[in-house]
């Protein structure tokens, strides 16, 4: 048997960080996973990480094993905590980070925002004696983004800056880090050049409470960019007067936006919501979702008990071993519980008169600021409230609460949990962390 050589031992470890950072990504918006299994896929992740780190801290080309493996995020993250400027440089234009550059930049930022802040604060730190350049500038302004950090008399520049990216990234970061002095900006920057940086402002704009942002929600989640329409219809649904939230919901829906219209009925939480839910559980395509919003309104776990069902007869999810198969993607709704139709409805029968009409409810609970607190800082809860619920308590929490930057349900769980409440201390969330 030949030995193992350490070239297979760090392509081992790049394969495996690789694999998890996808599974992770996954169960960090999932809607059945909780920070209980968030753990332990952070604490394998972090595992290999080390690995590769302690490799290239001894000289080893832990970053070129890496890159072979195709692992941008494990790539960065090494450039990251070596403190080499030049390495993060590389792996952010072949992840397409650079200015004016469309394409893979999540990994880079997710790296930025894994590794402590005092790494990722020195190696994007601007050079003595000059200003930063634009890549740097954008390295920078996400890696203070994803740590919370205030960049104090640098975001309002940035809002201004020649580089759309720069200039979408701190029109983000305004909201996240909830700088209600930049109000004017994003207002201003609703009649921005860019699609991204429009859509942007508005989100950060409606979040801070600024009505001429809050209208312009709509239009964005009807028929903007895929990833940036469902953000402005998940805050629109949130911020929205009520009358208002239902009838884009309604809209969307007879667009043929049934899915959509589903997670968003969930994010709003109105029990009006709830007979037009049970309706589509009769759909083997919307089933699960279904049950999935029912639940993440009421509290009903469709899992459990006579609730529950079996898939309908000759129903086939996700791809096959069919080498002519047209549709090769996976089932959204893998991991969700089919339901019987017919028993949820005889529940709702039996619940609808807890549940006030024009109220936001969550898990069976009003939507008020007890209940965010518990989704997000409480162990009990957040081990076990979803990610995706979880998210939203985030953003209505912000909303809520003026002054509050914008909780991220996303970051590694270690970095969470600092930020949980022991037993018997009064609701405290996080603020936003000094430069």
């Amino acid at each position: 048997m030949a030995p193992i050589s350490l070239p297979d031992v760090l392509e081992t470890h790049a394969d495996a960080a690789m694999f998890l950072r996808a599974q992770r990504s996954r169960a960090a918006r999932s809607r059945t996973h909780g920070l209980a299994q968030l753990a332990p896929l952070d604490e394998r992740l972090e595992a290999h990480l080390d690995g590769l780190l302690l490799a290239a801290e001894g000289g080893d080309d832990a970053a070129g094993a890496a890159r072979r493996a195709g692992g941008r995020f494990v790539e960065a993250f090494l450039a990251i905590r070596l403190r080499s400027a030049p390495l993060l440089r590389d792996a952010a234009e072949r992840a397409g980070l650079g200015p004016g550059v469309a394409g893979g930049e999540r990994d880079v930022v997710a790296a930025l925002g894994w590794a402590p802040w005092s790494d990722a604060d020195a190696v994007t730190a601007e050079p003595a004696g000059g200003r930063a350049d634009a890549p740097l500038a954008l390295l920078r302004l996400h890696a203070q983004r994803a740590h919370r950090r205030d960049p104090g008399d640098a975001l309002p520049r940035a809002t201004l800056a020649g580089d759309p990216r720069l200039r979408a990234a701190a029109l983000r970061a305004a909201g996240e880090l909830c700088r209600r002095d930049l109000t004017g900006a994003l207002r201003d920057a609703l009649d921005d050049p860019d699609a991204g940086c429009r859509a942007w402002a508005a989100w950060s704009g409606a979040l801070l409470g600024d009505p001429r942002c809050r209208r312009a929600l709509p239009a964005l989640a009807r028929a903007g960019e895929a990833e940036l329409a469902e953000r402005a219809l998940e805050l629109a649904v949130r911020v929205l007067p009520p009358g208002e939230a239902e009838a884009l919901i309604r809209e969307i829906a007879a667009a043929g936006g049934e899915r959509r219209a589903l997670a968003a009925a969930a994010a709003w939480g109105d029990a009006r919501a709830v007979p037009w839910i049970l309706a589509l559980a009769d759909r083997p395509d919307l089933a699960r979702l279904a049950g999935w919003a029912f639940s993440a309104i009421t509290g009903v776990d469709v899992a459990r008990g006579e609730l529950a069902a079996v898939p309908p007869p000759g129903f086939r999810a996700g791809p096959t071993d069919d080498p002519w198969e047209r549709d090769v993607g996976m089932d959204p709704d893998a991991r969700l519980a089919w339901p019987d139709a017919g028993k949820l409805r005889a529940r709702w029968a039996d619940l609808a008169g807890r549940f006030d009409q024009g109220a936001r409810h969550r898990l069976g609970r009003p939507i008020d600021r007890a209940a965010l607190h518990d989704a997000l800082f409480d162990p009990a809860h957040a081990a076990r409230v979803p990610q995706a619920l979880r998210a939203g308590a985030a953003l209505d929490l912000a909303a809520l609460e003026p002054g509050r930057a914008l909780f991220e349900v996303r970051g590694p769980s270690f970095r969470q949990a600092r930020a949980l409440r022991p037993a018997g201390r009064p609701d405290e969330a996080p603020r936003v962390a000094a430069r």
